[in-house]
């Protein structure tokens, strides 16, 4: 902060407004990755140790700041349903799909078998600890994380996150060969699985992306992540 030419040097009541504004936006910053990343009050307080602490004497504990909106694609029935008959009619070999989650990197591969039926299989997924040591461990820190949480523990570097990633993408067999790519989106305001998500498409050209269906809820948080539990 530098001295103001018309208002004059800083006061000490300045210097502590700012730094109390700052602590402030630190803690509701990792507030709000710790309430999208563990769903309920209980698991917040679980997980306090881990933010950042606000001001001494500020009260009442802040709101977290809003979800981002708009962070999940459209849920594109006409596009899906054109690959789905694609597919089934033997005009592509394969639909591979791929979806950042917060237990790991999914890349299913699915084919028709010689009846038409789609058959999936597993085509090379894996969890983030094989990627980025940091996330490796408990669930609860590793979702807080790419929820977007900073906290107290050493940070995740966001340029060694890309560079894994962005790695493990242009590698990946399945996701080089892919004719037919669909990413799949279904988790709003999480920092580094959105970031993920964008590393992908700058990476591999996806023929379509896909949010929540029709009565899938476009929730922030889900029970359904594997391992997390």
């Amino acid at each position: 902060m530098w001295d103001d030419p018309v208002l004059g040097a800083l006061t000490d009541e300045d210097t502590e407004t700012a730094r109390t504004a700052l602590h402030t936006a630190q803690h509701a910053w990792d507030l709000r990755a710790a309430t999208l990343s563990q769903g309920d009050a209980e698991g917040v307080r679980r997980l306090a140790p881990l933010l950042r602490a606000g001001p001494e004497d500020a009260g009442e504990e802040p709101a977290p700041p809003p979800l981002p909106r708009g962070s999940l694609p459209p849920h594109d029935s006409a596009r899906w349903q054109q690959i789905l008959t694609d597919l089934v009619a033997g005009r592509i070999p394969d639909v591979v799909f791929a979806e950042f989650t917060p237990d790991g990197l999914h890349v299913i591969r699915a084919a028709a078998d010689r009846s038409g039926i789609p058959r999936q299989t597993d085509a090379g997924s894996t969890d983030w600890a094989a990627l980025l040591p940091l996330l490796d461990g408990d669930a609860a820190p590793r979702r807080f994380r790419l929820a977007g949480g900073i906290g107290t523990q050493e940070p995740l570097d966001r340029a060694e996150f890309d560079t894994a990633v962005t790695q493990w993408l242009r590698t990946h067999p399945a996701l080089t060969r892919a004719r037919t790519l669909v990413i799949l989106g279904r988790r709003s305001g999480w920092v580094l699985l959105d970031r993920a998500a964008g590393l992908l498409r700058s990476v591999h050209r996806a023929s379509a992306e896909l949010g929540p269906g029709p009565g899938e809820a476009a929730s922030g948080n889900d029970g359904n992540d594997g391992n997390d539990g």
